[in-house]
């Protein structure tokens, strides 16, 4: 899997966690806990590029 398309993925994994956090009262944290994890996986990518 090329750098683009794993990028291309965890931002829609992000944007499917953001929906979840206000889908899924009962699991709120948890989706906010997965979003910054995957938020924190983008932004070692990019900082592998510069």
């Amino acid at each position: 899997m090329q750098k683009e398309e794993f990028r291309k993925h965890l931002d829609q994994l992000i944007a499917q966690s953001v929906m979840n956090q206000s889908s899924d009262p009962m699991h709120r944290s948890d989706w906010i806990k997965i979003r910054e994890s995957l938020q924190d996986a983008l932004n070692a990518l990019n900082e592998l590029d510069s």
